[in-house]
């Protein structure tokens, strides 16, 4: 872990290579090799820490995951560099820029690590983009989707490209609260359960103390997050690994700090609720949190906070991702109630998969 560390910041002081080694991601053609796919051109490019701002701008107008943000990628090539490589692809329609994607390649498998982002009103292009990118990256193992993806399942669209072979589809549903469907904050909380309101009022009224942290600040919540859940796993039976953990947190943190989100709720004396998450483009994605079994409404009154930062930082146009359940080995008597959590708070189901491929031109 700590070698990892280490490179990310040797990372960050390495300025960036010559023109030469590093294409730019302007709407201007970069001189390099094109691929063309009827009416798309792909345009393979460099991961270039001076264009990350850029990067980032768009995959945030495609609504992009955090996954797709610059300084993800940079972790994660870093983190991967002596089992696979990290290919990145500019789409484009008539010299305008209209797509992107990142590619991880290995001996055994190319795998798309977010999904093929696309700006608005370009959506109808996805499989030319995609016989472009396939007819790059040529025959092999493909894998495309994950577990927090906001977009529909890619199956339907992949079995109608020339030279494709579905060999497995893992279907998943993800769960995010869409505040468009409400007009006002007060109107999205009305309309959660009387036991939710109920229970983030009990710890508004204690008096409790939250701190909201963002940046590499969100570190000095890791610890205590872990615990929390480490806590919760625990009365629920399921086995903990709080080292790992840890680490898993801290790399999270350093990978792509500006996005990085982590709040605390605590007595004065112990933290009784902890949340870990990212805020990228107008999304905000909960990835880990745990509380004190007895926590006096710290829970939820925390959830509360963030559901209700995000709505107030986008103006009511966000999409609060809080996770995904795969109905196939789904377990309700472990996960049930998580479940009924994110019904409380009125979380719709986006149907999306993971789809495993054969490509052959």
């Amino acid at each position: 872990m700590f070698s990892s560390i280490a490179a990310v910041f040797k990372e960050r002081r390495r300025r960036p290579r010559g023109s030469s080694q590093n294409l730019p991601l302007s709407p201007a053609l970069p001189a390099a090799r094109r691929y063309d796919a009827n009416c798309v051109e792909v345009v393979p490019i460099k991961l270039d820490a001076r264009h990350s701002d850029q990067w980032d701008a768009f995959a945030q107008e495609c609504g992009a995951s955090f996954q797709s943000a610059h300084a993800w990628l940079r972790g994660w090539s870093l983190k991967t560099r002596f089992r696979q490589r990290l290919e990145l692809f500019a789409f484009y329609r008539s010299g305008e820029k209209i797509g992107q994607c990142a590619v991880g390649v290995s001996k055994s498998e190319r795998a798309f690590l977010d999904a093929l982002a696309l700006k608005p009103g370009c959506e109808p292009l996805w499989a030319d983009c995609m016989a472009a990118a396939l007819a790059h990256l040529g025959s092999g193992q493909y894998r495309y989707g994950w577990h927090l993806t906001l977009e529909k399942s890619r199956e339907t669209d992949l079995r109608a490209l020339s030279g494709v072979t579905i060999e497995s589809v893992r279907p998943l549903t993800v769960q995010a609260i869409d505040f468009r469907r409400w007009p006002s904050w007060d109107g999205f909380w009305a309309s959660t359960s009387s036991n939710t309101r109920r229970n983030a009022k009990r710890g508004e009224q204690a008096g409790l103390r939250v701190a909201v942290r963002t940046g590499l600040a969100c570190l000095l919540h890791v610890v205590a997050v872990a615990r929390l859940r480490s806590m919760m796993y625990e009365r629920k039976g399921i086995e903990f690994d709080r080292v790992r953990t840890v680490a898993a947190y801290v790399g999270g943190h350093l990978t792509a700090p500006q996005y990085r989100l982590a709040a605390i709720a605590s007595d004065g004396k112990h933290p009784l609720a902890g949340f870990i998450g990212y805020e990228f483009g107008m999304h905000t994605y909960y990835l880990a949190g745990g509380s004190r079994g007895s926590n006096n409404g710290a829970a939820w009154y925390l959830q509360k906070l963030m559901l209700q930062r995000a709505w107030e930082r986008s103006g009511g146009r966000a999409k609060f991702i809080l996770g995904y359940v795969d109905y196939a080995i789904h377990d309700e008597a472990v996960g049930g109630g998580l479940l009924r959590s994110r019904r409380s708070v009125n979380a719709s189901d986006h149907e999306t998969s993971v789809v495993t491929f054969r490509y052959e031109p």
